[in-house]
């Protein structure tokens, strides 16, 4: 076993058991986490960590919309799941059209395609972005996704879009 993994397995196990002692209303989310993170540390494949993933952001949309609706704020948050794919997809349109790959409707058209989610929604999801209209941690999401993809080759970006249809209707 890698011990640095285990090292901050035994950290973030400590934290979580701090957060569900203070009666934390996000202790599991910190669970499956810390859970998600060690698979990854250890290298288990994305496939076998996927439902566990699943889980954990399915955690962060319920403690989103309980946390709301104790605020007596109205609607629904987007589900994290799609946020990070819309975010993923217009990161995808901004990198390919600072590479050259063509006219932005054209890349935007492109993208849709190749992640299938519906270009209108990259595209507005996009431009409010632009605007500064969407929540703080869809910006963080884009701006990640912007960096990480800007080193790549237009071919691979291409070959990381095709989206899992359960992230876009659900949870990621």
């Amino acid at each position: 076993m890698d011990a640095d993994a285990y090292a901050k397995l035994i950290e973030a196990l400590r934290f979580v058991r701090e957060r569900q002692a203070s009666g934390a209303d996000d202790w599991e989310y910190s669970l499956l986490r810390t859970f998600t993170k060690y698979l990854q540390a250890i290298g288990v494949d994305r496939d076998l960590i996927a439902p566990v993933w699943t889980m954990y952001i399915a955690k962060i949309d319920e403690i989103e919309k309980a946390r709301r609706r104790k605020e007596g704020k109205p609607g629904t948050p987007m589900p994290v799941g799609r946020e990070n794919a819309l975010a993923f997809a217009s990161a995808a349109v901004t990198v390919l059209k600072k590479q050259g790959s063509g006219k932005i409707g054209d890349v935007l058209t492109s993208v849709a395609r190749a992640s299938k989610i519906e270009r209108k929604a990259i595209k507005n999801f996009r431009d409010n972005i632009n605007r500064g209209l969407l929540s703080p941690r869809a910006s963080q999401y884009y701006k990640e996704y912007v960096r990480a993809l800007k080193t790549l080759p237009p071919e691979v970006i291409m070959e990381l879009l095709p989206i899992r249809p359960d992230l876009l209707a659900a949870p990621l």
